[in-house]
């Protein structure tokens, strides 16, 4: 009985609980406060023996339990490679840390090894903005253009190693719904600690294991001040260019990020060359928003000033903007999402430009000179709501949305045919798109309808000597697409049926005034409807590294036109055949087939004549048939993201085969257009490649990208069959570097020809240079000065070159978050830009103003 008693006296005292002290805290970098994962956090007694350990997680929590005498007697210590540690003295009581590591440089024989400017974690690579960002740049958009992998054109679209990304969060939200521009051009850099670049991201969380997706995802993480709070800035600058042209810019940004909601506001306005419409341009390629072509929808009328050159846009952009955009986002808490957005854009635009257009003709080439004077005005209105619930096993989507446009242009146009020209080219459309998914285990249902109303009532006033033209067109559409499919998820197999059903109601009236021909030869009124009944099996299989997909859609079709051709009816496949091969973590090649029957083109449904500017006359397809189009495409992906380096390829082979050859020729001072019924084919071949490197020694990045299109053509002009090849090239090389604190530069170069040779010309070749570069000078801490500009040289005809060099400086003042700064564009005040390319069986040379000296003083405040 004694044995038993001390026994368990024992046991209890061993099960005796000791107050336990709570130990928490985030750990950071003192730099950019960016929070640091994978710090070890480590418990050392007064011997320096260790007594427990963590370490922190992808937000920098820690958490550890200990008991009261290791909370009194004990210290706290942080470390992580290229970090110096810290330690801290506990006080025997419960202590949340907020701790500060500052890099720092390891000596080991002599080999200095320091904070890696990108990581890994699984299949998301993390970017540390303050590894790529210097004090010159201003937004998040500026230091995503010098992240090796990362590509950001002229017009603000991103893509990550060659492929356009599918989403673009902030904090995990996808607040703007593919308009990130507003966001990349207005976020502070400062605000942001790391960019998150999640590869094969699956947006829609139920199709996980169902598709599999090759494209990827950004996300921005930021700091703990940008959140929970308004942030923004103010930038207003004002000026002159000559003794009369008074020049304003201003910018107003303010942003919301809290956990459950989240808002951006920008107003911005300025005559200084800046093109603000790109901010609120959509970058996602959403499947539901249907293919305008197979709803006939199209601009006939088109007088826009010609602008192809490739001079940079504010060198050119004569205009008056005004942009007001705002999006809200609400989150429940049961993780169910409320966006808004409303955009507004007023834009008026003057162009100046003379052309010279060649037309190569089997009897001899047809010259036509221009010098056009122009006058546009876009107002653009856009608002959408959405609701989306996006959960593991259940999602939901609904979008109504709206955009309505009322644009004019005025164009007085002198050389060959002086005339002027009017025109009034406004568009309404309203849509609503719904997706309902549900997971069941390894089911997934769907369900989808999307819905478009649209109205485009366009007029055309063209007078010209004492003759007076008016084109009118009106075209309106109602579609609707309902579809619901089922997939099924057994081993390595994935299979997907999908069905449904598409109708379109179209009518389109026309009328040209002032020529004369017989009515039924400038009078439209064509009614072109159609059901469409699909079906889509798809067969996805994954083994191993290889990845296999298949589908083989098929249409049926029952279309009702008018203008004789009553009602049609027609059975078309489109099989595809894809595959991918993941040779391994750093390289992917993937490479896919379609041999693809392409619906009728309702938009060229029309027999009758339309003028589409003083000099074009159109006419399209009097009957019904259909094209085929094949396709093979080759893609390589590869990269070692520790060491910086990304590289990409893309080759693409096409050919088409058309029941309708294209035709043209003059008919007394006019260009028709239009189709003969005879079979025709036409092939291509385009490839594209991009290479990115970052560069520890000089602190920048090197990149090299390629593209080149070969195309063989055919053209019926002036009644002879004529066949053409035209190819196209592009090279450039950017380099960016900041070899020391007070300097950092930019250059690049690149090359770029186009060819044209035909049955009836013999083969010309026109290149183009460009040199671009960038200086900024930190004398003093609060002092940069710039010094900017750009050369070409390009070639009008053989061994003819026009040489263009423009320059601008800058000189600013920094003092915490204000600027102050000073410049002056186009110092050389050039007036003219020339160039030359080719267009089927064109040759176009053109003169193009250009914004003279401009001298500017702003400020710019940041909170």
């Amino acid at each position: 009985m004694k044995n038993w008693l001390i026994l368990v006296i024992l046991s209890l005292s061993a099960l005796t609980v000791y107050p336990q002290v709570s130990l928490t805290g985030k750990v950071v970098d003192a730099e950019n406060n960016a929070s640091l994962s994978n710090v070890i956090v480590m418990l050392k007694n007064s011997q320096g023996s260790i007594i427990k350990y963590t370490q922190t997680d992808n937000d920098g929590l820690f958490s550890l339990n200990v008991s009261d005498e290791m909370a009194s007697s004990c210290n706290i210590s942080f470390s992580l490679m290229s970090y110096k540690t810290k330690s801290y003295a506990l006080n025997g009581k419960k202590q949340e840390f907020n701790v500060c590591l500052e890099q720092t440089s390891i000596h080991i024989k002599e080999v200095v090894v320091k904070a890696r400017r990108i990581g890994e974690q699984g299949d998301t690579l993390i970017y540390n903005v303050a590894g790529f960002a210097t004090e010159q740049d201003k937004s998040i958009g500026d230091v995503l253009k010098k992240m090796p992998g990362i590509n950001v054109d002229k017009e603000g679209k991103i893509k990550y190693n060659g492929v356009d990304i599918n989403k673009f969060y902030i904090e995990g939200k996808d607040l703007l719904e593919g308009r990130y521009g507003i966001a990349t051009k207005g976020i502070s850099y400062r605000d942001v600690g790391r960019v998150e670049v999640m590869e094969n991201h699956q947006p829609i969380k139920v199709m996980a294991g169902f598709s599999f997706s090759d494209q990827a995802a950004i996300n921005l993480k930021l700091k703990d001040q940008a959140k929970a709070q308004w942030v923004g800035s103010f930038e207003a600058e004002g000026g002159y260019a000559g003794s009369k042209n008074v020049l304003w810019n201003s910018v107003l940004f303010g942003m919301l990020i809290k956990k459950n909601i989240q808002n951006i506001t920008t107003l911005k306005s300025n005559n200084t060359g800046v093109n603000i419409g790109n901010d609120i341009q959509n970058f996602y390629s959403n499947a539901w928003n249907e293919n305008s072509t197979m709803m006939g929808l199209r601009n006939y009328i088109n007088i826009s000033p010609k602008k192809i050159s490739n001079l940079e846009k504010e060198r050119t952009l004569f205009n008056r903007s005004h942009l007001i955009s705002t999006s809200q986002l609400w989150e429940t808490s049961k993780k169910l999402q409320v966006k808004t957005q409303v955009d507004y854009l007023n834009n008026r635009e003057v162009d100046n430009n003379w052309l010279k257009t060649v037309y190569f003709l089997p009897d001899g080439a047809r010259v036509i000179s221009e010098d056009e004077l122009g006058v546009s005005r876009q107002n653009h209105l856009g608002g959408r709501i959405m609701l989306e619930a996006n959960k593991d096993n259940f999602y939901l989507n609904h979008v109504l949305s709206t955009n309505i446009q009322w644009n004019d242009v005025d164009l007085q146009t002198g050389g060959s045919y002086p005339n002027r020209q009017s025109a009034w080219m406004p568009s309404y459309q309203l849509g609503s798109h719904l997706q309902w998914m549900q997971r069941l285990g390894k089911k997934l249902i769907t369900f989808t309808s999307n819905n478009q109303l649209c109205s485009r009532p366009q007029h055309l006033d063209v007078v010209q000597n004492e003759k007076r033209l008016y084109q009118s067109t009106d075209t309106k559409v109602l579609y609707t697409n309902e579809s619901a499919s089922y997939s099924l998820a057994l081993n390595k197999f994935v299979l997907t049926l999908k069905g449904g059903m598409a109708g379109l109601l179209r009518s389109m009236d026309s009328k040209l005034e002032g020529v004369s021909l017989p009515s039924n030869q400038v009078v439209n009124d064509i009614t072109s409807n159609y059901l469409q009944l699909y079906v889509a099996p798809q067969l996805e299989y994954g083994i191993g590294r290889w990845d296999f997909m298949l589908n083989v859609p098929a249409n049926y079709y029952h279309w009702n036109l008018g203008g004789g051709l009553q009602s049609k009816n027609d059975i078309l496949f489109s099989p595809q055949l894809v595959v991918r091969w993941n040779v391994n973590s750093r390289l992917n090649v993937s490479v896919s087939g379609q041999v693809s029957s392409q619906g009728y083109d309702v938009g060229n449904y029309y027999n009758s004549l339309i003028l589409t500017d003083y000099r074009t006359l159109k006419s399209g397809y009097e009957t019904y048939d259909t094209s085929v189009g094949k396709s093979i495409i080759g893609n390589i992906y590869y990269k070692r993201s520790l060491e910086e380096f990304f590289a990409n390829l893309s080759i693409f082979r096409f050919w088409n085969s058309s029941p309708y050859q294209s035709e043209q020729c003059f008919v007394d001072d006019f260009l028709l257009y239009s189709y003969r019924e005879q079979p025709v084919s036409s092939d291509s071949w385009f490839f594209m490649g991009n290479v990115s490197k970052g560069i520890d020694f000089i602190r920048g990045i090197a990149t090299f990208k390629a593209n080149y299109g070969l195309s063989d053509i055919s053209l019926i002009a002036e009644n002879k069959l004529v066949s053409y090849r035209s190819s196209s090239s592009n090279m450039s090389m950017d380099v960016y570097g900041q070899p020391f604190t007070w300097l950092d530069w930019f250059y690049q170069i690149s090359y770029g020809f186009s060819s044209l040779e035909s049955d009836i010309q013999e083969k010309e070749v026109l290149d183009n240079w460009q040199h671009t570069f960038k200086l900024n000078i930190i004398p003093h801490k609060n002092v940069i000065f710039t010094l900017s500009g750009e050369y070409y040289r390009n070639e009008m005809s053989k061994n003819v070159y026009k040489d263009l060099l423009m320059a601008d400086t800058k000189l600013t003042y920094k003092w915490k978050d204000f600027e102050l700064y000073i410049k002056v564009r186009n110092l050389f005040n050039s007036k003219e830009y020339g160039y030359n390319v080719h267009n089927e069986l064109t040759s176009i040379s053109c003169l193009q103003r250009i914004r003279g000296r401009e001298f500017l003083i702003g400020f710019n405040w940041k909170k």
